[in-house]
C-alpha cells in the first residue's frame, strides 16, 4: 500500500466519523493551520491519492460541490461500520450534514466529554445487545430493538443523546424512540435539536413521553432545544 502521511491519517479519522464530509470542512479540520489557497490545494491533492488508493471515494449531491466518504476498504482500515454505513443517503443528506455542523458545534464548545458520533458509537461493539451506547426501544409495530443517537457525550451511566430531529416523524414514534433513554441504564438525558418545521411536534412528543416515564418513576429524561441554538446558523 502507497504511504498514508499524517494529513491523510486527519482525512481518514474525520470521514470515519461521518457518512460523508464536504471539502470545506475537510480542509478546515485537517489543514487546519494552512491558508485558504495553500489549504485547498493541498486537501484536493491529498484526496486524489487517497481516492487512488482506493480508501475514499467522492459523489456530486445535488449539483454542488462533491462531498468525500470512505470506501468499504477505508472503512475497513479505520475499524468503522462498512455496509450500508458507505456513501451518501441522498434522502438523509441534509440530516446528515447537520449532524456533522451539530457535532463540531459541541466539539468546539469543549464542555461535552467524550463526544462521539452514531458511526463510532455502533463501530465499539458489533453486538448492539452489548453496546453501551445503543438505545432499547419498542418499535411501533411492538417489536423489540435498537436505536442509535446521531452523537454521544459522557461516560457510561450519565451518557447524553443528542438527536438531530431534521424532518417530521409520527408522534407515536418519536415518543417510543423518547422512551429509550428512560428505560436505558446507560443515558442520563437525550437531547432533541429541532429545526422550525419539527419543533412543534418533537416538543409535543417530549411532553408525552416525559409525563410516562415519570408516571412510571424513571424521570423526564427528555430535552428539546433549538439545533440553531448549537450551531448558531439558522435552519430552514
Amino acid at each position: 500500500m502507497r504511504s498514508i502521511s499524517g494529513i491523510d491519517m486527519r482525512i481518514l479519522e474525520l470521514l470515519a466519523r461521518f457518512r460523508f464530509a464536504p471539502i470545506e470542512v475537510i480542509r478546515r479540520e485537517a489543514l487546519a493551520n494552512q491558508s485558504a489557497e495553500t489549504a485547498r490545494a493541498y486537501s484536493l491533492r491529498r484526496l486524489k491519492h487517497l481516492r487512488e488508493m482506493g480508501l475514499v471515494d467522492r459523489q456530486l449531491v445535488f449539483g454542488k460541490a462533491p462531498v468525500h466518504f470512505l470506501t468499504e476498504e477505508g472503512a475497513r482500515l479505520m475499524g468503522v461500520e462498512g455496509g450500508a454505513g458507505v456513501g451518501v443517503r441522498l434522502a438523509e443528506y441534509h440530516h446528515d450534514l447537520a449532524v456533522l455542523g451539530a457535532y463540531l458545534a459541541l466539539r468546539d464548545r469543549g464542555d461535552r466529554p467524550g463526544l462521539v458520533t452514531e458511526r463510532e458509537a455502533r463501530s465499539t461493539c458489533p453486538d448492539a445487545e452489548d453496546n453501551d451506547y445503543a438505545l432499547p426501544i419498542t418499535r411501533p409495530s411492538g417489536k423489540r430493538g435498537v436505536a442509535w443517537p446521531d452523537l454521544v457525550s459522557g461516560e457510561v451511566g450519565a451518557l447524553i443523546g443528542y438527536e438531530v430531529e431534521w424532518t417530521r416523524k409520527p408522534k407515536r414514534r418519536l415518543v417510543l424512540l423518547m422512551h429509550g433513554y428512560g428505560y436505558s441504564p446507560h443515558y442520563r438525558i437525550g437531547v432533541y435539536l429541532t429545526v422550525p418545521d419539527t419543533h412543534e411536534r418533537v416538543t409535543e412528543a417530549a411532553a408525552d413521553a416525559n409525563a410516562s416515564l415519570m408516571a412510571r418513576g424513571l424521570g423526564r429524561p427528555i430535552l428539546v432545544r433549538p439545533l440553531a441554538g448549537i450551531t448558531g446558523q439558522q435552519c430552514e
